[in-house]
């Protein structure tokens, strides 16, 4: 049984009352499978297992949620589609969360329309913020040019202090209903937390319009790179990737180094190493091995590679192979970790994060 995303926790029955949440994971894909309306890859670039936690608060129309990366992970594919969304980085000053090119901050938020592709970057011990909002709620609100403004761009700019009370209400509403989740219970709660947040959107909106950050050169580099490492299935060179970047060896080493804290070559063997964790995670057992998975991916010593993979992973890649193979990978985590991993809590009590039933 699929596990319920956070777009499909069912709306509390109780007018004006919130559901809130929490996602903790130790896995990579499990993860990102309870992470919709998104449809993303993540990629983690920092060695050890992976482990993030996400608190969400959802009221009728609007789903907030923060999350906490405890490594460094690049993410790429379509953010929601049907709703807005804008989503910021939480104590920018210790750790840059970059969106299509540009760092986040009190004043810069991310934007999407969930109609074309995106890619972020969070750094390790990153803390990112999130809003999602139904667009007929967030126009009746704040009117159809601050929706299309919205969606027209990838990155809003606002005021300072405007941009730095928007973040504030949306950390200080998920600390306030995550400290004290019997409040969550009160009527009327649904309506004092749409009018903060209205009211912190009003005064953002209300300073000046959303306007686009153009990707700079290193931006554009980058993306040029990173697209080469899909296309080529990690079969290539730190010279290949500078030849479709457009710019020396030189200059990508040191936009990589700038970006990622990694050379070239060493993002290149960290990426193919996920890309072995994804099929491997997703493999058919009647045809798919271990030594073929990793030589299609350039790896020819699979000792060095189990070495290399279970640094990044804090596994051994038959290890990935035998939980996809025996079918059991979700089935062992639940039991285990449901109640670290997955806490869904309304009306007091704990829900299973599969379907809404009862512990």
């Amino acid at each position: 049984m699929p596990p319920t995303n956070i777009a499909e926790v069912p709306t509390p029955v109780p007018a004006g009352k919130a559901t809130l949440g929490l996602i903790e994971s130790w896995d990579l894909d499990e993860y990102t499978s309870q992470v919709g309306p998104w449809e993303v890859r993540l990629d983690k670039m920092s060695s050890g297992a992976f482990h993030s936690r996400m608190r969400f608060l959802k009221i009728p129309g609007i789903t907030l949620y923060d999350e906490c990366w405890e490594h460094h992970v690049v993410v790429r594919g379509s953010p929601p589609e049907g709703l807005v969304m804008l989503a910021t980085s939480i104590n920018p000053q210790s750790s840059d969360v970059h969106w299509c090119g540009q760092a986040l901050g009190e004043q810069v938020f991310a934007c999407a329309d969930g109609r074309s592709d995106i890619d972020f970057i969070m750094p390790s011990r990153a803390h990112d913020a999130v809003l999602l909002m139904e667009p007929e709620l967030f126009e009746q609100a704040l009117g159809a040019s601050a929706r299309e403004s919205v969606n027209a761009v990838k990155h809003a700019v606002f005021d300072k202090d405007a941009g730095a009370a928007l973040a504030n209400t949306m950390t200080a509403l998920l600390n306030r209903y995550h400290s004290n989740p019997a409040l969550a219970d009160e009527v009327n709660q649904a309506n004092e937390i749409k009018s903060q947040l209205l009211l912190a959107l009003d005064n953002c909106f209300s300073s000046n319009q959303p306007i686009d950050l153009s990707r700079d050169l290193r931006a554009d580099a980058l993306q040029r790179a990173l697209q080469h490492i899909e296309t080529s299935r990690g079969k290539t060179t730190a010279w290949d990737l500078a030849r479709h970047s457009g710019v020396s060896q030189r200059t990508l080493e040191h936009f990589f180094k700038q970006e990622f804290a990694l050379t070239p070559g060493r993002y290149l063997a960290k990426s193919r190493l996920n890309r072995c964790y994804h099929d491997l995670y997703h493999a058919n057992p009647d045809e798919d091995t271990v030594t073929r998975i990793a030589t299609d991916w350039g790896f020819s010593h699979l000792g060095r590679f189990s070495g290399a993979y279970r640094k990044q992973f804090g596994e051994l890649p038959s290890q990935t192979f035998g939980k996809a193979r025996a079918g059991t990978r979700r089935a062992q985590l639940a039991p285990m970790q449901a109640q670290r991993r997955c806490e869904f809590r309304h009306s007091g009590s704990l829900m299973s994060p599969y379907h809404g039933e009862a512990l």
